[in-house]
């Protein structure tokens, strides 16, 4: 299905066992939950902002932040695309993949 006026969301990376591919709104619920899980051993930090260490509220709230900071500030010279890993239509983590100078750099 193309949608009309964000093309992001057509980009879709098939495998036999996965799907990749940008989250609608509706879907950061289960990527709220799957945070609320734990997604990295707690006594290790591999961020360099510690967000996950956040109190449960406020960390839900930078997360919706994150993902709709990065739609808004999106353009084809600086970007980024955070991934929705899915296994069997269920979320099961997020890849990235961002560029800064695109256009000069052709870099990601």
């Amino acid at each position: 299905m193309t949608h009309p006026y964000w093309p992001l969301f057509d980009l879709v990376i098939r495998t036999p066992r996965l799907e990749i591919r940008l989250a609608r709104e509706e879907e950061f619920v289960d990527l709220v939950r799957l945070i609320d899980a734990g997604i990295h051993d707690p006594a290790v930090m591999p961020f360099s902002n510690p967000w996950t260490d956040a109190p449960a509220a406020e960390r839900n709230r930078m997360s919706y932040q994150h993902w709709w900071r990065l739609r808004a500030e999106w353009s084809p010279d600086n970007w980024s695309f955070d991934g929705t890993v899915y296994r069997h239509n269920q979320v099961i983590g997020v890849q990235g993949i961002m560029a800064k100078q695109f256009g000069a750099l052709r870099a990601v």
